[in-house]
Order: C-alpha cells, then sequence, then structure tokens
C-alpha cells in the first residue's frame, strides 16, 4: 500500500486523511502513510461533514480514505455520501481510497481508486525499502475538541509518540509479546493511534466496529479472541453492572489480565463490580490522558497494588500533580 501511495504521488511531509471505521483497513492506511513519510489523520464516520471539513480543511490533505459502504447501525446520512460533501470541501485532495467495497459516491471531481485493486498492483519498481526519518518526523495530526472555537490541529512526531507509547505499554500496562489488546474505540478518538502502537510490543490487535446492543457485546468478543489486554469505559461498565450482568458466569476469560477504563470517573463500586464479578486479581487500570500528548497522565503500574477510587500512579517521566480543592487551607501539602 505505501508503494501504492507513492504512485499516486504522496510524498513525504505530505497529509492523508482517512473517514474510517475502526477495521483492518484503517490500521493499513496509518502505516502505509508512515511508511512513505507522510502525515496520518482519521476521523469517525459518525461524525458530521462540518466537524470533519474543521479537522481536516486546514491541513490540505492530498489523500482521502474512507469507508463507502453503510452499516445497519449507522446514523444520519449514508457515509458515501458524507464523503463526497468533505472531498468537495477539500480542494487539495489528488485522489480517494475506498477502503471497501461499497458503492463509490456521486459528484466526486478527483479519482477514485479501491483499497483492495491497490493492494494487487505490481510495484516492481519499488524495492520496498524503508526510509529512516527524522526523530522529530510528523506522524500523526489529532484535533483539540472545538469546545473554544475551531478545533486547533496537533501534530505529534514519530520518536516522541513511539517512545511514549511504548513507555506506556511495556512499563504501565504490562503489556507483552503475544498479547490481544482490545480497546473498545473509533478512528475518531486518540486512544485508536495509542492502541496502534502496540503493534510495536509485539501484541496483536482485536479491533470492533459496531454497536454495544446489551451487556455481553464487548465482553463475548474479549471471551471469543482470546483478549488479554481489554479498554473500556466506566459507561460501559455501569451498563452491566446495572443490568445485573456477570461476565464472570457467562464467559470463559482465563485469558484476560487487565482491564483499562478511560473517558470519565471509574468510582469505587465499580472497582468491587470488577473484582466481583468479572474476574479475581485483575490489574484493573484507571487511565487518565489528553489529546494534546497523546498519552496519558496517569495510569497503571503491575508492581503496585489496586486501591478502589483511586489512579495508581503518575506516568513516568512526566510532571504531573494532584491541586488541593479549592477551600483547602493555604498550609495544607
Amino acid at each position: 500500500m505505501a508503494a501504492s501511495l507513492r504512485d499516486m504521488g504522496v510524498a513525504e511531509g505530505d497529509r492523508v486523511v482517512a473517514i474510517a471505521r475502526n477495521g483492518n483497513e484503517a490500521i493499513v492506511a496509518a502505516l502505509a502513510t508512515a511508511a512513505v513519510g507522510a502525515t496520518f489523520s482519521s476521523c469517525a464516520p459518525d461524525m458530521g461533514v462540518f466537524s470533519i471539513l474543521s479537522r481536516f480543511a486546514p491541513i490540505e490533505p492530498v489523500i482521502l480514505m474512507g469507508h463507502f459502504r453503510s452499516e445497519r447501525w449507522d446514523l444520519g446520512a449514508p457515509v458515501a455520501a458524507s464523503l463526497a460533501e468533505v472531498a468537495a470541501g477539500l480542494p487539495s485532495l489528488k485522489a480517494i481510497v475506498a477502503l471497501d467495497d461499497g458503492a463509490a459516491p456521486h459528484g466526486v471531481a478527483c479519482p477514485i481508486q479501491r483499497l483492495a485493486d491497490l493492494m494487487k498492483r505490481d510495484h516492481a519498481a519499488d524495492d520496498g525499502s524503508w526510509k529512516r526519518f527524522a526523530f522529530e518526523h510528523p506522524l500523526f495530526v489529532l484535533f483539540s475538541s472545538g469546545t473554544t472555537g475551531q478545533p486547533k490541529c496537533i501534530l505529534h512526531g514519530a520518536g516522541g509518540t513511539l517512545l511514549e507509547h511504548l513507555k506506556e505499554h511495556r512499563l504501565h500496562c504490562d503489556l507483552r509479546q503475544g498479547d490481544r489488546l482490545f480497546f473498545h474505540t473509533s478512528c475518531g478518538w486518540m486512544m485508536w493511534n495509542w492502541q496502534l502502537s502496540a503493534l510495536a510490543s509485539g501484541s496483536e490487535l482485536i479491533l470492533y466496529d459496531g454497536p454495544i446492543t446489551g451487556p455481553e457485546t464487548l465482553w463475548e468478543v474479549v471471551a471469543s479472541e482470546k483478549v488479554t489486554m481489554f479498554g473500556t469505559s466506566p459507561a460501559y461498565l455501569q451498563l452491566c453492572e446495572q443490568s445485573g450482568y456477570q461476565p464472570a458466569r457467562a464467559w470463559d476469560l482465563a485469558s484476560l489480565r487487565s482491564v483499562l477504563s478511560t473517558g470519565s470517573i471509574l468510582y469505587e463500586h465499580q472497582y468491587d463490580w470488577v473484582r466481583d464479578r468479572v474476574k479475581q486479581d485483575l490489574l484493573l487500570q484507571s487511565i487518565s490522558g489528553g489529546t494534546d500528548i497523546l498519552g496519558c497522565f496517569v495510569l497503571g503500574n503491575p508492581i503496585l497494588p489496586v486501591h478502589r477510587g483511586e489512579a495508581q500512579c503518575r506516568s513516568l517521566g512526566l510532571d504531573v500533580r494532584a491541586l488541593p480543592p479549592a477551600d483547602a487551607p493555604l498550609d495544607e501539602p
């Protein structure tokens, strides 16, 4: 795929964007973009056209990749129609790459090619060599939330991203070669980029794109795919607890070693539920990070005890501090 991007004129320093589902095609798109020295940015198909353009237009991408096929759980306009609107608002585009076999959208000016066809091309003139780029070479563009005006572009370098993620994955999360990481995410969230780097630790990625139809949805994936590390949210754990669901009774979770939770506060009673209804002696990590660092400020530690209602430790090498309550006396630490 990297060779195909080079054939399409994608050069070092260009930007490639994707409106993609969380599937293997998105992984191929991101890795191929990095291999040619371009910078990758992604959004999820359920984001509105205005929101996507407010992110993609400022970085002037040369390639737009996307899924064309609608799924039964999609809401709003068909994804192909939304992609066509986005393409119309990106005059810098040279081509569009369809990541699936869905029908091509109408009224698109630039040429459309399909990922499946590009992967079959003969690139005899391409020696497949991997260029070594500078440590600070731009890898990802992520975006602020847009709550204070237009979303702001946040550029992340390849070296810093890789080092930060290797530290978090191997030291904090105890991610090992041969592990299976399943983080419930979309291509519009920084945790998608975070999970992608787990490949550097020799771990497999389990990907899921679809609705949560009940408390059993994600636990079925964990069990059937023998997941060793499961990333989820307090909201999903709350759904499971309130419905009286007991994953330990429904599934064989022998392979599961740790659970990561982020997105909101993980309350004390949820620690109890995971211990009693999922698995005893499970490393439960309440992690918290940010798009601005593409990593975590606080997260887990495999050699420290887990205390209910608490994040285990600050991220190694980061100056992370907790502010006292606003009404605390000034002489208190």
